[in-house]
């Protein structure tokens, strides 16, 4: 056989065993019926699947309900779903065009090799996406996760769950409970185990999820509804230091919103639009409660003592010696604080040196000088006070509760447990005008899905390859439970040690690779420490 004619039959087998253009299309039988799905080139995505009946009418504020069948005799998965309700003020590749309150659907991400006959099984990784239990949505292009799911050779999964008042409103009078949302994500992950063998997913499930979604990863492994249902975990940029609200503190804010939407009865409450509930939603947060790290979160999952029972730090701190928990990825950005903090400030009257004084005597009201003395010891007087502000609070909230939630967890019988820090600033815009080249929140998430190119950006070289050793490291955790799994030594990507309070190691993301660092930032987080976490 001439080398033509066999470029030309290795071509034509090639064309009929991977489809290549983003026209084709595959179909997947559950039981309940049929769903398409498409190629884009690199995986087959599957949009809008939904998980529960839409929450509408009648539904509203009811528990997630299950779905039953669709119309027709397949379901067309060719677009995103809308984003459930909210006032998305993110970053346009955080954000959905579309909106409505019937939203409870899933994305699918499946390495474009797969066939529903084929006896290919891959691992999965189940996400979360943040946004203060107010904002955010899976189907944005942040989280179009085809590229990951083609480098990770994994099954992808995204989700949405209701948010702020649609999500969260407690107001026991009218048999409303609260944890809606957070029932929604109970939902889609049941449906994952139940249903995503039929898209190849047979292998163990990773729950990973990014601050609101990090929050909700480490409330999952308390909840009894949500046990059997992953096996390892990625926490990314948790506020360990923010309440959850209790269910005192949860009806309170569930009457005075009430009150602020002109509502009396429980039949009002479905008259209202949905523009009416986040315009009733806006002037909530600072009137509720004198303590301000409340405020942070004024809709999120309660402390209800039916699915959470302790807050997520505490809860975790208490089991820490006694129980096995999965094993984990636990990290956060290494300037947390600065989108928070610029917010606040560009929102306030006050500015500067008066903002700094104002906000440290409010989160720390009896040790505010000792804070400023410490951390004044270790950098000097602060040139820059919205800096050193959003310093002490992404120390406070996110990184030094992570250290010592890590340390706590590493003396006990789990010592299968990594920490990161990521170091990288953007270099493109992703999250946020004030964060361009700042590690600030969120910014490793364009890494983690590699997704930069699908709202007009590029990576460096230096990016590409920190992209790839993320993705390499949850990639590998995912398969084995283990970061380090083989051939990460081809990859040319140092080992990541295990945390140990010996040494205090943990990953470093920075460019031009993420390397081992150690005990980072250990006086600043030893001074905290002796403050506490629990609220």
């Amino acid at each position: 056989m001439s080398s033509m004619l066999f470029l030309l039959l290795l071509n034509i087998l090639t064309t009929l065993v991977y489809p290549q253009s983003q026209g084709d299309s595959i179909t997947v039988h559950l039981p309940f019926g049929s769903v398409k799905g498409y190629s884009n080139g690199d995986s087959w995505q599957f949009y809008r699947i939904p998980f529960a009946a839409p929450p509408i009418g009648n539904l509203r504020w009811a528990p997630p309900s299950n779905f039953t069948a669709w119309s027709g005799d397949t379901l067309d998965a060719k677009y995103p779903p809308p984003a459930c309700i909210q006032k998305c003020l993110l970053a346009p590749n955080f954000c959905a065009a579309n909106m409505s309150e019937d939203c409870l659907y899933i994305n699918i991400f499946i390495p474009l090799s797969w066939r529903p006959e084929s006896k290919k099984d891959y691992n999965i990784l189940l996400y979360i996406h943040g946004g203060s239990f107010t904002k955010g949505t899976s189907g944005c292009l942040i989280f179009d996760s085809r590229y990951f799911s083609k480098f990770a050779e994994s099954v992808i999964v995204t989700f949405n769950y209701r948010l702020g008042a649609l999500g969260f409103l407690r107001h026991p009078q009218y048999e409303i409970y609260g944890n809606m949302g957070f029932r929604d994500q109970i939902m889609a992950m049941q449906w994952v185990k139940d249903y995503i063998s039929y898209f190849g997913g047979k292998g163990k499930t990773t729950l990973f999820g990014e601050s609101a979604g990090a929050i909700s990863v480490a409330a999952h492994l308390q909840s009894p509804s949500s046990h059997g249902l992953f096996d390892n975990i990625i926490i990314e940029s948790d506020p360990w230091t923010v309440p959850l609200r209790n269910t005192i503190d949860a009806t309170y804010l569930g009457k005075q919103f009430m009150n602020e939407l002109g509502c009396s009865d429980k039949s009002c409450l479905y008259t209202k639009s949905s523009s009416e509930i986040l315009l009733a939603q806006k002037f909530m947060p600072k009137s509720i409660t004198p303590n301000l790290l409340l405020t942070l979160l004024p809709w999120s999952p309660i402390i209800d003592d039916i699915y959470l029972t302790k807050q997520p730090y505490r809860y975790i701190m208490d089991i820490a010696d006694g129980n096995i928990l999965p094993p984990a990825i636990i990290g956060g950005t290494t300037d947390e604080g600065y989108l928070f903090i610029k917010r606040e400030e560009t929102a306030s009257p006050i500015k500067g040196q008066a903002f700094y004084y104002e906000k440290l005597l409010e989160t720390f009201p009896l040790t505010y000088l000792y804070v400023i003395g410490v951390y004044n010891s270790v950098y000097g007087q602060p040139t820059d006070y919205i800096d050193r502000l959003s310093l002490i609070m992404g120390d406070y909230l996110f990184l030094c509760p992570t250290r010592h939630l890590v340390a706590t967890i590493s003396k006990g019988r789990q010592k299968d447990i990594w920490s990161y820090l990521w170091h990288r600033g953007e270099t493109y815009n992703a999250t946020n005008d004030a964060c361009y080249k700042r590690p600030c929140h969120e910014s490793e998430l364009p890494y983690v899905f590699g997704s930069v190119s699908l709202w007009g950006q590029k990576f460096t070289p230096n990016d590409l390859n920190l992209s790839k050793q993320i993705q390499t490291y949850w990639k590998n955790m995912a398969n084995k439970g283990n970061p380090n799994t083989l051939p990460i030594e081809t990859e040319q990507f140092p080992v990541w040690p295990r945390y140990e309070t010996e040494d205090l190691a943990q990953m470093l993301f920075n460019d031009p690779i993420g390397r081992v660092a150690y005990a980072y930032r250990e006086t600043t987080c030893n001074f905290l420490d002796t403050i506490g976490y629990d609220q």
